[in-house]
């Protein structure tokens, strides 16, 4: 948590793996999250009801995602995940979810809790936050000319807790450019 002008800001890294084609919906399906407070903190969940024939039909979701989760034993359910998200932000004014193309992120996040305004009334609720921004941080990168990023390792690209821990590493790097 650092000091913003109006007072505390939580700053957020996240990132969401889905399946957007499921067929019969008008939506997507989440599948897991992963969670990255400003000081290293984490939460990683992976929903353990997430439609999977829907996910082995769609090869790049079952290659790049399906098969990057964690044992079945270790998923949880939608209430759990809800919690774990919660348990993981610390009460403050501002809070500030930052994630790479977070449209998608963005959605899947608020759909958790029943959408942007249940999230909102919850963060007011339990951890008295006042203003909820959403962050895209290619806009920042923009904003910065468009740096060289340090890389992250292929293996781990779609795991949402290493796309979280490397949206993360790439604001604070980004933040040191800033004059």
């Amino acid at each position: 948590m650092s000091k913003g002008a109006g007072g505390a800001v939580g700053r957020y890294f996240f990132d969401t793996e889905f399946n957007e084609k499921v067929p019969e919906t008008f939506g997507v399906d989440f599948i897991s999250i992963g969670v990255v407070t400003e000081d290293g903190r984490e939460y990683y969940a992976v929903n353990r009801d997430f439609n999977r024939a829907a996910a082995a039909s769609n090869e790049w979701v079952a290659r790049d995602v399906v098969a990057k989760l964690p044992p079945e034993s270790e998923w949880v359910d939608l209430e759990a995940i809800r919690a774990g998200v919660m348990a993981l932000i610390e009460p403050a004014k501002t809070i500030e979810f930052w994630a790479k193309n977070n449209s998608y992120d963005n959605f899947v996040l608020c759909r958790l809790f029943g959408g942007m305004m249940s999230f909102r009334a919850r963060l007011a609720a339990e951890k008295g936050v006042e203003k909820l921004y959403f962050r895209d941080s290619n806009t920042l990168r923009e904003v910065l000319g468009r740096p060289t990023l340090p890389e992250q390792a292929p293996e781990t690209k779609h795991d949402a807790l290493a796309d979280a821990r490397q949206e993360r590493r790439e604001y604070l790097y980004m933040m040191a450019l800033r004059p």
